[in-house]
């Protein structure tokens, strides 16, 4: 469930800037955020369990509750993507991986995300994403939500009428995206939860899309 926190919530806050300045060593997506955002405006919800376990948490850097129990954030994660992605025509969501070529080359659990390869960097950045068109795609959906259950993650869900475009140059896709986020999906509570940032301009827009129950290259485009 989405658990609203009160305004520039410390614990919040925290915890977004140093995940934002730990995925800033393979994100361009959180280098933006440092740059742009700081994190001290916009608004604070959590994805979680229940609002007990967030009201007593002092912080958000390590578990909710211990023993831990079967609460699966991925699903909630993968509903509140779905219900952005079907917000907009446009609508995306980009995940920051850092380096995937590995995983990428034995991937056989699942349906492969589609991803970007930023070639810029010594070491190639990639990004998983998902475009509006992917909504209904639950397994594609949870396998890029997957990433919430990381130390350090960051998600972006933004908008991009170049992203679903063959041949697209990367570099034009990730400047779309830096400045069009809705929402910043951030690791939290050791995988227990996920913070949900909204920029000041889009808090009216976090409403919208509460998760439902059933969960129911050139540098191109791969």
């Amino acid at each position: 469930m989405i658990i609203p926190l009160p305004s520039l919530d410390p614990r919040a806050q925290s915890r977004a800037r140093s995940t934002a300045n730990v995925c800033a060593l393979w994100g361009e997506i959180s280098r933006h955020a440092i740059r742009v955002f700081s994190f001290s405006q916009g608004d604070y919800a959590l994805i979680a369990e229940s609002p007990e376990d967030v009201s007593r948490s002092q912080c958000f850097d390590h578990a909710l509750r211990w023993p831990s129990t079967e609460y699966d954030l991925v699903a909630d994660v993968a509903g509140f993507i779905q219900n952005f992605l079907r917000s907009s025509p446009t609508a995306c969501c980009v995940a920051e991986v850092g380096q995937a070529k590995a995983e990428l080359a034995v991937w056989d659990w699942g349906p492969k995300p589609r991803y970007l390869i930023d070639s810029r960097h010594p070491t190639p950045e990639y990004y998983y994403f998902l475009v509006s068109g992917d909504a209904d795609d639950l397994p594609a959906v949870q396998e890029v939500a997957r990433k919430c259950r990381e130390q350090w993650s960051i998600m972006a869900c933004a908008e991009s009428t170049r992203l679903a475009s063959e041949g697209t140059d990367v570099i034009d896709v990730l400047v779309e995206v830096v400045s069009t986020v809705r929402h910043l999906i951030i690791s939290a509570c050791d995988g227990d939860a996920a913070i949900v940032w909204t920029p000041k301009s889009c808090v009216d827009s976090l409403q919208s899309i509460e998760p439902t129950d059933a969960m129911d290259s050139r540098q191109r485009l791969a």
